[in-house]
């Protein structure tokens, strides 16, 4: 009984090797925390850039210029999502923004989100 006690009473204790073990699991965790922050930043970035280019244009060309383009976009957006499909069938679906082809009097691309 006392060989049993001793036993579980090592195997139960934190020894530096737990210790570690333990963490490392939590500066994983939060090594991943601190990346999905500096995505989400990347993410909100490009988003504010797209609407300050579309703002751009909006005073540059007028609204109905810049919407015939951006309308034209989204025309052929369906036609090249159905194209790109995996061979699982599964649908392309990515949260990362897509440069779409740039305008002449823009010097900065225009970004856009893809979605499924």
């Amino acid at each position: 009984m006392l060989k049993w006690l001793i036993h579980r009473a090592s195997h139960r204790s934190t020894g530096p090797e737990r210790l570690a073990e333990h963490a490392l699991r939590e500066l994983r965790l939060e090594l991943y925390r601190a990346e999905q922050g500096i995505f989400d930043a990347h993410m909100r970035a490009d988003y504010y850039r797209s609407r300050i280019v579309f703002c751009e244009e909006v005073l540059k060309k007028g609204i109905e210029q810049v919407s015939d383009v951006r309308r034209a976009y989204q025309e052929i957006s369906p036609r090249l999502r159905s194209e790109l499909k995996p061979s699982g069938g599964q649908p392309v679906v990515s949260s990362e923004p897509v440069a779409t082809p740039p305008d002449p009097a823009v010097s900065r691309p225009v970004f856009a989100a893809r979605g499924g």
